[in-house]
């Protein structure tokens, strides 16, 4: 598997840039993690539905980091998501790989598995992490494929058009 990072600041337009290019551009899926109406949510990307993520109050089903509150069950099926993604499609956009991760909780348990299941597939795997996270993420999975710095590359479509082109 080709593992790919885009790696930025927070709240730089990745997960736009992403949501509004990307999918015109190839054949995709997975999931990204877009602000609407105030909260997260999941916006799976093969079908264009969106799935509650983020709630504003903790309780009972929600796991916690900060001041956000993220739902339990959203973790499982945006993993179900993924995983139907890299069975169906080339390229497979995880977003994002963030804090929550590190501490083993989050999408974590689940894109460790998929990483490693598909370790010697043709497949392609996108994650998104933050550029404060990006070194902690190389040292858990090794040296990505490729690094797109979305705050320093100002041309990171086609760098990745390129990268993409390499690949077929």
């Amino acid at each position: 598997m080709s593992l790919i990072v885009l790696t930025g600041n927070v709240r730089t337009g990745k997960t736009t840039w992403l949501k509004n290019i990307l999918p015109n551009l190839f054949s995709c899926g997975g999931i990204l993690t877009p602000d609407r109406e105030g909260l997260r949510h999941i916006y799976h990307i093969d079908t264009g539905e969106w799935i509650s993520f983020e709630v504003p109050v903790a309780d009972l089903d929600t796991i916690d980091i900060g001041k956000f509150h993220f739902l339990k069950k959203a973790f499982i099926l945006g993993a179900e998501l993924v995983i139907k993604s890299l069975q169906q499609n080339k390229l497979t956009i995880v977003d994002e790989f963030g804090r929550l991760e590190f501490t083993g909780y989050g999408f974590a348990p689940y894109l460790n598995e998929v990483i490693l299941q598909n370790k010697h597939s043709e497949k392609i795997l996108l994650v998104v992490v933050r550029n404060s996270l990006l070194q902690e993420f190389i040292i858990k999975f090794n040296e990505p494929d490729l690094i797109l710095d979305f705050s320093k590359n100002q041309d990171s479509l086609n760098v990745l058009l390129g990268y993409l082109d390499h690949l077929d």
